[in-house]
């Protein structure tokens, strides 16, 4: 199937449909989750799944084997805000890609997975990036950087960040940054003496700053979270920091999350409260409210010793984190706490979608993304998408707000269309924005609007008069948010 088919199906409603599902339940912080969506299908292992929102586009990746269209690192989205996905698509084969993670990050229609690639030998590993200018819709070809172990990934715009390991001689590890301001077509080393990344390491960049989190082994049996900050963008960087108390437990599988105020919120697994099994322990976050120059006390969000593989994610003032619950020695579960207030306070812990293992989360506005494996024990193991409103259901808006608290791009009516169409779309403040149309390439090829406009709902009346029939991107671009992605169909 191509991918102008796979578009069209995306537009008329002829999408994956709901092959698991769960009635829609309530919990005390006001979050209403949706039915359980089967994101991969025909597979008998699906791992290491990972999701990133952007606006109303999800982007989904994971690492499966035994596919009726190839085994590898494999990608579904949405454009609908988790309605809808496309069907999985293979973006590297079982055979090009070395271990079974890929990572994720996404910045409006700029989209960059990063992974280990295998070239000539199986004994090299090198680092592989696929990129795509069109959320996900078409990818541009790979691109081999070189010899370095992946650590993490961030993007801003067109600019995509790697923290990654590499041999300066035999026996010689260093930590460094390498960067791409093109979106992925060319590369260079930013900074080639940061510490080595340890295990799972993770990076943020924001208008105000980069950080990094890392472990470190201080003794034999005790890892301690790290914390590193730059103001230029990777070219230098602070003194380390230890983020977690020196206690001879191990501190690990620390996350992050940061805001353009300043705010940065950093959880991990913590061994200090004990551990049910030697494995699931607590988690523990600290936040900081001054780009990373002084950090509050610890807040302890289990209160059990029975959590593994927290994640972060964060928009305007909410903040969720999402770990793997115990139940029993089989079996996991993915487990949610939200604050809406920046962490001043936190909402009860609710658990969320079905028994499985690799959780992931992405906050969204009012939207949470969850995603998880239930392959730890079932050979016929898929990965499952969960949405989750908070304050209540999700509803087809009827009209718009009148003093509108977030960017909206109202999917346009009617669509698909022959000559001429509405599009209505919503901007908090003042501020630059753009209305663009690209087709499946990425190329603009029409800009309806560009400027600055006042707060307020706006309406565009579209006649496409001078366009041919096909699936085009209609992107609104704010200057101080990430793009909002609608898709858009003429037929003549």
């Amino acid at each position: 199937m191509t991918i102008r088919h796979i578009a069209i199906l995306l537009l008329l409603g002829l999408l994956i449909p709901s092959s698991f599902c769960l009635l829609a339940q309530t919990d005390s912080c006001g979050i209403t989750w949706d039915n359980i969506i089967q994101i991969s299908h025909d597979t008998s292992f699906s791992v290491v799944p990972r999701v990133v929102a952007t606006g109303d586009t999800i982007h989904i990746l994971w690492f499966g084997t035994e596919l009726g269209n190839g085994e590898g690192i494999q990608y579904s989205h949405s454009f609908d805000g988790g309605q809808t996905f496309s069907p999985q698509t293979q973006l590297v084969s079982y055979d090009s890609a070395r271990g079974n993670r890929g990572l994720l990050a996404a910045s409006g229609s700029h989209l960059c997975m990063v992974y280990h690639a295998l070239v000539d030998s199986p004994a090299y590993s090198n680092l592989g990036i696929l990129c795509s200018i069109n959320a996900g819709v078409s990818w541009q070809p790979r691109v081999i950087i070189g010899e370095y172990a992946l650590g993490a990934v961030a993007a801003r715009d067109s600019n995509v960040y790697v923290y990654v390991n590499y041999s300066v001689a035999p026996g010689v590890i260093r930590g460094g940054l390498i960067a791409s301001h093109d979106c992925g077509n060319t590369w260079n080393m930013v900074n080639d003496a940061l510490p080595v990344q340890g295990g799972n390491p993770s990076i943020v960049v924001t208008s105000v700053g980069m950080h990094i989190v890392r472990t470190q082994a201080i003794v034999a049996g005790d890892q301690e979270v790290f914390y590193l900050r730059s103001t230029d963008f990777g070219l230098t960087w602070s003194v380390q920091e230890t983020l977690s108390v020196r206690d001879g437990i191990t501190s690990d599988q620390p996350v992050m999350a940061a805001d353009d105020s300043g705010n940065i919120y950093v959880a991990w697994r913590d061994g200090k409260y004990g551990s049910i099994d030697g494995f699931h322990a607590s988690v523990i976050l600290r936040k900081s409210s001054d780009n990373g120059t002084s950090w509050g006390g610890e807040q302890l969000l289990t209160s059990t010793p029975t959590a593994l593989r927290p994640r972060i994610s964060r928009s305007n003032a909410k903040i969720v984190v999402a770990w793997n619950e115990y139940v029993d020695y089989y079996t996991d579960r993915p487990f949610v706490r939200l604050s809406t207030n920046e962490a001043l306070s936190w909402c009860d812990t609710t658990s969320a979608g079905s028994f499985g293992i690799g959780v992931d989360i992405s906050l969204e506005n009012e939207l949470l993304h969850l995603v998880w494996s239930n392959d730890a024990w079932v050979p016929d193991g898929d990965v499952f998408y969960q949405r989750g409103t908070i304050g209540g259901p999700v509803f087809v808006r009827e009209g718009m707000n009148p003093k509108p608290n977030e960017y909206q791009l109202e999917q346009n009516y009617p669509n698909p269309f022959n000559s001429r169409t509405i599009i209505k779309y919503s901007i908090p403040h003042r501020d630059r924005v753009s209305i663009r149309l690209y087709d499946l390439l990425g190329r603009i090829v029409e800009t309806l609007y560009e400027g600055n406009q006042e707060m307020g709902n706006h309406v565009i009346d579209f006649d496409s008069e001078n366009l041919s029939s096909g699936v085009y991107l209609l992107v609104l671009e704010p200057s101080s948010y990430s793009s909002v992605v609608r898709k858009l169909m003429i037929i003549k």
